[in-house]
């Protein structure tokens, strides 16, 4: 059986082979139900290790090929699984490990709400991106029929779902790799027929085309404007620079009776999103209706773990050392009068310029992105 060695290329074009197969059997051996019993709100790869030991023994070595990212055996697979591995190498899905073993090379398999999604885990700055904002937008969406738009699709999640209800969708992600997966990914969950993905950045491969839905989960890092940029993009200096451009290039994009909804952070001074009034006054030159939702505000004062959290993931995209980033990140800060980060929801459609602010109360901010009593 020949497996690939690795998988930071993944291959291109229909090699005939269905990944479908493996969803069907992962779902036949009770894969599906034992990661259903995690938080899909919540992904959290230290939840998963911990609970490993109370899953089925027949598990145990599924869970830690395609959850937790470790070599297995090849003997210990079920041979139904054995006999789909060279499919899967062919897709770079299996790489070989020393000790005929193998492994995903990094890569989890997540049923989320009736999908199935190749992605990285949790993690600072990951290639194959999946978190709790990916969720946050996934169960807002108000997908229908027509044609949909998902834009930084990354290993395409949002399009997955609107694939399920629109004649067709188009993804759109700036990375190739990245891309490449969203297209395995679709073929995953048997889409490929109705769901095209194009590399490219945001509207640019799809100028010209207006789309009856468009959803986006934008890079939202807030990001010192003089620090070394990554490779791929950042939210900039106010978390929100990727959102701007989706909005000022909405207008052309969106059909008559369309809808946009997306996901971002803004800068926050603890009472509302520094971004009000940008997009207050945005909605009002551009026509469109624009509803921002401040979802909680999340403190970034001294001890904050997610201002650690933030410097840490930004130093390891930056790679500019520990005391160089946190003294351009108190400076943005400082200067933008900002003490906290707020997720925003964002729906747009045309209409008569109006603009609402709404802002959950505060008593019931449990968690970053959804509403919960506070225990």
């Amino acid at each position: 059986m020949a497996i690939n060695s690795a998988h930071a290329t993944l291959p291109d074009g229909d090699d005939g082979a269905d990944p479908g197969l493996l969803a069907d059997l992962l779902a036949q051996l009770g894969y599906a139900e034992y990661v259903g019993h995690f938080n899909p709100l919540a992904p959290d790869p230290a939840a998963w290790r911990a609970c490993r030991l109370a899953a089925p023994a027949a598990l145990q070595e599924l869970i830690a090929l395609f959850l937790l990212n470790e070599p297995v055996a090849i003997d210990a697979l079920p041979p139904a699984l054995q006999a789909l591995l060279p499919d899967l190498a062919a897709l770079a899905l299996i790489v070989e490990e020393p000790g005929a073993r193998v492994s995903t090379g990094g890569l989890v398999l997540l049923p989320i709400l009736g999908h199935w999604l190749f992605c990285h885990p949790p993690q600072a700055n990951p290639g194959f991106y999946f978190n709790e904002d990916s969720m946050a937008l996934l169960t807002r969406m108000a997908p229908g029929r027509g044609t949909c738009l998902d834009l930084c699709a990354g290993p395409g999640l949002h399009a997955l779902h609107s694939a399920r209800y629109a004649d067709r969708v188009t993804a759109v992600e700036i990375d190739p790799a990245c891309a490449q997966l969203a297209r395995i990914n679709a073929r995953l969950n048997r889409v490929a027929g109705r769901m095209e993905v194009l590399e490219g950045d945001l509207y640019q491969p799809v100028a010209g085309r207006r789309f009856d839905t468009l959803t986006a989960n934008p890079p939202l890092l807030p990001y010192p404007a003089g620090l070394r940029p990554p490779a791929i993009g950042h939210g900039g200096p106010d978390g929100m620079e990727i959102v701007w451009a989706i909005l000022h290039g909405l207008p052309h994009a969106l059909s008559e009776r369309g809808l946009c909804q997306l996901v971002g952070m803004s800068l926050s001074d603890g009472r509302k999103p520094l971004a009000t009034d940008q997009v207050a006054a945005l909605a009002k030159t551009s026509g469109l209706d624009i509803r921002l939702t401040g979802l909680s505000h999340i403190s970034l004062g001294p001890g904050s773990a997610y201002l650690g959290a933030l410097l840490y993931t930004v130093c390891l995209v930056s790679g500019e050392p520990f005391a160089r980033v946190e003294e351009a990140m108190m400076t943005l800060l400082g200067d933008a009068g900002a003490s906290h980060v707020c997720p925003i929801f964002l729906s747009a459609r045309h209409g008569a310029g109006q603009f609402e602010l709404l802002e959950l109360p505060s008593d019931y901010q449990h968690a970053r992105w959804h509403a919960g009593a506070r225990q």
